[in-house]
């Protein structure tokens, strides 16, 4: 009687220890995606707001020139200078157009739906760009205003995190699976 309930006691305990440990391992996959879905859009957001303006900007440093309109680069942001930084532009201005000196010897294609995209293009470098594209009017004439931002940070501190928090939540899964076995084996022990 003694051996058939030291196994009865054993069993139970391993059957629970496997329904939690499966449990916090589902519910841990679910949590861990959910956040990195949460930080990834609030990114998105943070960052189409910042093109939005961006492009606004870009578009103020068109100015009339004595040979029509032209681009002002002193009134840009200076990381469209700098060579492969992460932030480019492309001004079409009745078929003339005007890009940044950060693209270097890349292309990159403008977009032409007036709208922040969630879809992420392939730029320099293989950089994963997030765009914004949009339509103005200055002194008279239609300006399409293209800017692009390199998102492959952002990715990467995503992928960082939840790295991160599934490490705590393996460990926690492991300390919660000890705690409940050694709970099971003092609380099943009268029977």
């Amino acid at each position: 009687l003694q051996i058939y309930r030291n196994s009865f006691v054993k069993s139970i305990s391993r059957l629970l220890t496997v329904g939690i440990i499966g449990s916090l391992l589902v519910t841990g996959v679910l949590v861990s995606q959910a956040a990195s879905w949460l930080l990834d859009s609030a990114m998105r957001d943070y960052m189409k707001t910042n093109l939005h303006d961006e492009s606004r900007n870009v578009s103020r440093a068109i100015q009339r020139g004595t040979n029509g309109l032209m681009l002002d680069t002193n009134r840009i942001n200076p990381a469209y200078s700098l060579p492969l930084s992460g932030r480019y532009f492309v001004v079409v201005v009745d078929g003339k157009s005007w890009r940044s000196r950060s693209l270097w010897d890349e292309q990159i294609a403008p977009h032409s739906s007036q709208d922040i995209s969630n879809d992420l293009v392939t730029g320099p470098k293989n950089q994963q760009l997030l765009w914004f594209s949009s339509e103005f009017k200055r002194f008279g004439q239609s300006v399409t205003v293209f800017v692009a931002a390199d998102y492959s940070p952002m990715l990467e501190d995503i992928r960082q995190i939840n790295h991160f928090l599934l490490m705590i939540w393996v460990i926690a899964i492991s300390l919660l699976a000890l705690l409940q076995r050694l709970i099971m084996r003092f609380a099943l022990t009268p029977l």
